[in-house]
């Protein structure tokens, strides 16, 4: 009867140890498990902010092509230029066409 005791005793200690191993395991799975989770949703949070970086830029671009060519027409250039006394021309336009030499 004593053998069996001791045999059982071994057994639990041996049990014991394997279970506290495989809880450090686990819980050290369950932290990887969370960072993974945690890095995760850092990187989809980044994204979005990089969407909305990108859709206020597009809104920029656009607002600013629109400005550039309104100022670029032709009676804003005209009266700009007329601050400075240049006026436009009444003669003929000529067109100098050049011919390519190999």
């Amino acid at each position: 009867m004593l053998y069996g005791q001791k045999l059982n005793i071994e057994l639990n200690s041996k049990f014991i140890s394997l279970s506290w191993q495989f809880l450090i395991f686990m819980s050290f799975l369950f932290l990887v498990i969370i960072f993974s989770s945690h890095k995760f949703d850092q990187k989809i949070n980044y994204l979005d902010r990089l969407n909305k970086d990108i859709i206020d830029l597009k809104s920029n671009h656009i607002n600013l092509r629109i400005s550039l060519s309104s100022l670029s027409s032709f009676s804003n250039v005209s009266k700009s230029v007329s601050r400075i006394d240049l006026v436009e021309t009444n003669d003929t336009i000529y067109r100098i066409n050049f011919d390519k030499y190999d």
